[in-house]
């Protein structure tokens, strides 16, 4: 009896050794990376594994979720990268982080510059011009439409035909200002929306 029960130790007792064998990072699977940026920050999941270049670090078998951020991680020059990487026993790994560059000191658009700068000033023409032109114009339709109403006050008091004339020239005149100044509004907003 004192046997049996010896082995039932025995046997428990090594249960947990082999399966922490099994859940051990030193399982002989590991993750080697590497990066264009120096000094990449690795993590696994939310677990950091240090930084590029990064040698042999021991893994669990699975599946992982890689994290590479740049150094300067507050740059916009190099967003993180995400990778997705299944890792099984005895694996050796390796991972290259490749993040565009982007130099902020060499100007690409050097060849078309010059023909974007004139196309710039013509719509910024284009928007100077229908802008005046529709401040003008509504400016000279609120003028005439007051100067219209006064008139059309006098006639009341005097009942003078002579007045009405008036009246209908300047309420022309403030219709054709309100007219040009709706369509200059509208050219203005046709230029800004199709920038």
């Amino acid at each position: 009896m004192k046997q049996i029960f010896c082995l039932t130790v025995l046997m428990f007792l090594s249960i947990p050794c082999s399966r922490g064998q099994e859940n051990n990072p030193s399982s002989n699977s590991s993750l080697t990376v590497r990066s264009n940026i120096a000094a990449t920050k690795v993590f696994d999941d939310s677990l950091f594994l240090g930084t590029t270049p990064l040698d042999s670090v021991p893994v669990k078998p699975g599946i992982h979720i890689l994290r590479y951020v740049p150094a300067n991680e507050r740059s916009w020059f190099a967003s993180p990268i995400m990778d997705t990487v299944s890792i099984s026993s005895a694996d050796r790994v390796l991972r290259t982080a490749d993040f565009p560059i982007l130099n902020p000191s060499i100007d690409r658009s050097s060849v078309s510059k010059s023909s974007s700068i004139s196309v710039q000033s013509t719509n910024n023409f284009s928007i100077y011009a229908s802008t005046a032109t529709a401040v003008v114009s509504g400016v000279l339709a609120a003028y005439f439409k007051m100067k219209a109403d006064n008139n059309y006050g006098e006639y009341r008091l005097s009942a003078n035909s002579g007045l009405l004339d008036n009246i209908h020239r300047y309420d022309t005149a403030s219709g054709v200002a309100l007219g040009v100044s709706e369509l200059s509004l509208a050219w203005l907003a046709y230029t800004l929306l199709s920038r």
